[in-house]
């Protein structure tokens, strides 16, 4: 099974994704925030994240991930015109 680490502050959002993705067959852990994923960040797969986290940001996150050698991390952001 593929473990994913999901990183993503609104709720509404992180929600429907887990349940989403854990309906694929990935394995989830859902974060609300970027300062708790480096205690994940070498056991998982795939790194999904927001890119803007309260505190550390997503790219932060992102080499974090690259320097643990994972390959896959994908950006996710809900920013829109208003």
């Amino acid at each position: 099974m593929v473990h994913v680490l999901y990183i993503e502050d609104e709720r509404e959002i992180g929600s429907w994704v887990k349940k989403d993705l854990t309906r694929r067959g990935y394995d989830i852990t859902w974060l609300k925030s970027a300062e708790e994923a480096n205690r994940y960040i070498s056991h998982v797969d795939i790194v999904i994240l927001d890119i803007m986290l309260p505190g550390l940001d997503g790219f932060y996150i992102s080499l974090s991930s690259f320097e643990k050698s994972i390959t896959q991390s994908w950006f996710s952001s809900n920013k829109g015109e208003r």
